[in-house]
């Protein structure tokens, strides 16, 4: 591979002897014991500098079957072994930064090892382990993970201290719980200025300043902000922080991670602090970003890029705040709009299929209806076409709907016409530990939404026939009046159980 013949080039050794030598270390430290601290030390040095090269080299370590011999050296303990743990910590580290090599780290059973090494008493290892669990946080494949390992018992004592090590925990706690409405989890985030503390280093890090004697990567700072943002209740501390400014910055000057700046200008706009200064900004000269990133062709911005400007610009220009003056007329008004999250998109498409058969007329983003075609360049006006022209809007409830912001703008639109009169809103539960009855309760805006709310059952294949077949019931209610039968079934109230049950109800003719 490229990454070990440039290796080759740089010592002068033959690419066999160096894949020899990969193996050579490997074997060393499967049996460690056999063999001295000088060789454990030159073996994990080779393999440090190995790892340092490219995501590739990292990748054939993880293919050679180092992770486990590595962690299996990282839990040794003893004054001996000191040293070769801070080396093998950093090789992990190392190996932590990608997807592709972190996760299989997991795997491997890298959690608890980096968790008790929070324990040690040589600082060294103590700040490698918290970089190690500050990589692998990042990964959402790994949150559920992370959360039952106990990690965030573990990075308490950590949390407000100034240092390094301290800001990783704040990160730390950013990535699996900044999202997250329950009070313990705000606590966390909002304690001991972590908020403000996450901002004043992204701060830092843009103007190339160091932060506790460091150059950061502004990325995980930007992801940190992005999570955190999704929660109402951190959404004025972050606006008073300053982080507006250092968001705007960073889709200025960092391109490849204005996806995480612009996600979270959308997530502030929700704010009405938030949504103040970002119209303020929207008259200066630097306010032109936005519409830069949100042209079409625009090497430097990628489509999510470009969907977040063209939204928020959407929502700084009050457009979702109320709906046309002018309502189309009823006979325009045929089809039923989808609003969903991309995650939840092949159970959507069965269930828009299964509608399409029973006879409506349905919107989805990228299928369009007889009414309004598929959503085009400019996203946030095709989804405004689409909700005026519906006269019910499915919304299907998931977490990664609740933390988008793109699906909360749609959703504020629905409210609105809702609140006009103008459309009927039905939610699609999709999944099943994540309902208004569930020991993981929605909560936030979508729960304020949704209120009090009747709900469908949609979180397995199996019910998307069931639940198509009683959508289509209900909305001939509003779709076709003209032709309901004397008496159809609706649903009831919830049962004791968290279940839907349904009864008879007589249509009443004027």
């Amino acid at each position: 591979i490229e990454s070990t013949l440039r290796h080759v080039q740089q010592t002068n050794r033959p690419d066999e002897d160096m894949a020899d030598n990969w193996k050579i270390h490997i074997a060393t430290l499967r049996h460690p014991d056999q063999a001295s601290r000088t060789r454990l030390e030159a073996a994990l040095k080779d393999l440090l500098d190995l790892s340092k090269q490219d995501e590739s080299a990292r990748l054939r370590l993880a293919q050679e079957g180092a992770l486990a011999p590595l962690i299996a050296v990282a839990a040794r303990t003893g004054e001996y072994w000191i040293g070769i743990r801070q080396v093998c910590l950093q090789v992990l580290a190392t190996i932590s930064w990608h997807a592709e090599t972190g996760l299989p780290l997991v795997e491997a059973g890298m959690l608890p090892i980096a968790i008790n090494a929070l324990n040690d008493e040589d600082e060294v290892i103590v700040g490698r382990a918290m970089g190690i669990l500050n990589n692998i946080a990042m990964y959402e494949q790994a949150r559920k993970q992370m959360l039952s390992s106990g990690v965030l018992e573990a990075i308490k004592p950590f949390l407000g201290q100034p240092a390094l090590i301290g800001l990783d925990a704040d990160k730390i706690v950013a990535y699996l719980v900044g999202r997250e409405d329950a009070k313990e989890h705000e606590m966390m985030v909002a304690g001991d200025g972590s908020i403000e503390r996450l901002v004043s280093a992204a701060h830092d890090t843009l103007h190339s300043l160091q932060v506790h004697g460091l150059k950061l990567s502004v990325m995980g700072l930007l992801k940190a902000m992005r999570l955190i943002a999704i929660n109402d209740n951190n959404k004025t501390r972050l606006v008073s922080a300053g982080a507006v400014g250092v968001l705007l910055l960073a889709a200025d000057k960092r391109r490849e991670h204005a996806h995480l700046a612009v996600g979270a200008l959308l997530e502030l706009s929700f704010d009405d602090q938030g949504m103040a200064e970002l119209r303020s900004i929207l008259k200066e000269p630097r306010g032109a970003i936005f519409t830069t990133l949100s042209t079409p062709g625009n090497e430097g911005a990628t489509e999510e890029v470009r969907r977040d400007c063209r939204d928020l610009l959407f929502m700084l220009k009050g457009q979702s705040e109320k709906p046309p003056a002018k309502p189309i007329s009823a006979k325009e008004k045929k089809h039923v709009m989808v609003s969903y999250a991309w995650a939840q998109k092949k159970r959507v498409q069965k269930m828009c299929k299964e509608l399409r058969r029973l006879g409506l007329d349905v919107w989805r983003d990228e299928e369009g209806s007889s009414v309004v075609p598929a959503m085009s360049a400019n996203t946030a006006d095709s989804m405004a076409q689409a909700l005026e022209a519906a006269s019910v809007v499915l919304v299907c409830v998931s977490r990664d709907y609740k933390d988008s912001g793109n699906c909360r703008m749609e959703c504020k639109y629905a409210k609105a016409l809702e609140a006009a009169g103008r459309l009927k809103i039905v939610y699609l539960m999709m999944e099943e530990d994540f309902t208004t009855t569930s020991e993981t309760a929605i909560g936030g805006w979508l729960r304020l939404y949704m209120e009090d709310a009747l709900w469908y059952q949609c979180w397995d294949d199996e019910l998307v026939e069931e639940a198509a077949g009683k959508v289509t019931r209900v909305l001939e209610e509003r779709l076709k009046p003209s032709k309901l039968p004397a008496s159809f079934p609706i649903l009831s109230r919830l049962t004791s159980d968290g279940r839907l049950c349904r009864r008879r109800s007589v249509v009443l003719s004027n």
